[in-house]
């Protein structure tokens, strides 16, 4: 620690300069003051040009978006958005497949059931390999349960649309036992199909390709 009589010394040598020569003092003591003036007004400068910079750059992308979704509020942005993502998907291919659980469960539902080949057939367009994929998961399921149901190949498709999974029954008769029996395996599975009635001698499985959005299950009989 320095002594309390060196401090005073220095203090009085000082001011004696002061007194000698006050005005370089006085100009060193205004450029000192403008110097720290300057170095803070840089330092200021800096900081509110940045802020300004984040301000417009906010504003630009505010401008962005309101370009983009016209204007749109953000639940209208949301919405606009999902119906963006609906028709992506819509455009995107299903890849349609059984799980084990979904066999099994068709097949507890079918057991016991007698069922001949001819009773029941499941058409597959050729021209889709997803399709035939598809179609020999049903048969699986279907041969799990005791039923002898093998994939045939539609070639001639022109009347064939986007239905999925469509299963067909004979017009103007009474609903099969195996009609029926495929209605509750296929609803206890959680199996998406629709469901018709056409110009046709036996029940088939018709596999399509794959509807844009899940068709809803028709459970008639």
């Amino acid at each position: 620690m320095m002594d309390p009589e060196k401090i005073s010394a220095i203090l009085n040598a000082q001011i004696a300069a002061i007194v000698q020569a006050p005005v370089p003092y006085i100009v060193s003591m205004i450029v000192s003051g403008l110097l720290v003036w300057k170095a803070a007004s840089n330092h200021f400068k800096v900081r509110i040009e940045s802020a300004h910079a984040r301000r417009m750059l906010a504003e630009e992308k505010s401008k962005d978006y309101e370009r983009k979704l016209s204007g749109a509020s953000p639940d209208e942005a949301r919405e606009k958005l999902l119906q963006l993502e609906l028709a992506v998907e819509a455009l995107t291919p299903r890849q349609r497949k059984l799980s084990d659980d979904q066999k099994n469960i068709i097949s507890q539902k079918i057991k016991g059931v007698k069922c001949e080949d001819w009773q029941l057939s499941i058409i597959y367009v050729a021209s889709s390999h997803e399709a035939h994929l598809y179609a020999l998961d049903l048969s699986e399921a279907f041969s799990l349960g005791g039923w002898k149901v093998w994939p045939d190949i539609l070639i001639n498709a022109s009347w064939i649309s986007s239905r999925g999974l469509c299963l067909a029954s004979p017009a103007g008769r009474e609903i099969s036992e195996i009609a029926k029996h495929v209605v509750a395996a296929f609803d206890a599975a959680g199996v998406e199909y629709v469901r018709e009635f056409l110009p046709i001698d036996a029940d088939r499985l018709f596999v399509e390709l794959p509807a844009p959005h899940p068709p809803h299950n028709n459970r008639q009989g």
